[in-house]
């Protein structure tokens, strides 16, 4: 049985006095993730963190849809990411995300705080890009954007963009249709900006295609 969790991560800056104290720019505020089973989304997770330093400005909120509120009484990160290997449990798997951000972000904020928790070196030796993957099909070095990559896959999107358990089963719909589809699966849009993206300097934007196309329909998960 193939085993992949697929993880996604919502931050929130730290003020740049904090900074250089602490060594970090930004905080987990929520963590987001599915488990993918030969195929098939099985099992998802989704919890906000309190963040030490940060806070949650109005731009994260709106970017988000997170509060303050919703953060403050939260548990610290230590705790969430405990929380988080009990539910991964013992089983192999292959890590997962939009991005190696995400395991940056994690790999940094453990070693700002000083957190050690048993196993989770393995989840930082498995791990796979999805953007990359979605580049190479592109043919470009473009860091593109998940709503694009979606769009262009035709996959029925969950819940609203930038909250981390929707993007999580996002991408893993996207991973599992690249990973068995390839070019095959991706619609007219998706031919068109890979004709686009041939040249070296990109003279188009996805978002000029898609300006009328919203992400998705939110959903309580």
């Amino acid at each position: 049985m193939e085993r992949r969790i697929v993880i996604d991560l919502e931050m929130c800056g730290i003020p740049k006095n904090i900074q250089r104290r602490v060594g970090l720019k930004r905080e987990i505020i929520q963590l987001g993730a599915v488990i993918l089973e030969d195929g098939v989304v099985r099992g998802r997770y989704s919890e906000y963190v309190m963040p030490r330093y940060g806070h949650v400005d109005c731009y994260i909120k709106n970017l988000t849809g997170i509060r303050q509120a919703d953060v403050s009484q939260a548990e610290p990160i230590e705790t969430v990411l405990e929380h988080f290997m009990d539910w991964v449990g013992p089983e192999e798997a292959v890590f997962v995300s939009w991005s190696m951000n995400d395991r940056a972000q994690l790999r940094r904020e453990m070693e700002a705080k000083h957190i050690v928790i048993d196993g989770f070196d393995r989840i930082f030796e498995t791990w796979e890009d999805c953007q990359e993957m979605y580049g190479k099909v592109m043919e470009s070095s473009r860091c593109y954007a998940l709503r694009e990559a979606v769009i262009c896959a035709d996959i029925d999107t969950e819940g609203h963009e930038h909250d981390a358990l929707s993007d999580a089963v996002n991408t893993a719909l996207l991973y599992e249709k690249l990973r068995t589809e390839g070019e095959a699966g991706f619609n007219r849009y998706f031919r068109k900006a890979h004709q686009e993206t041939q040249p070296e300097i990109l003279q188009f934007s996805l978002g000029d295609l898609f300006g009328g196309i919203s992400f998705g329909t939110a959903v309580t998960a």
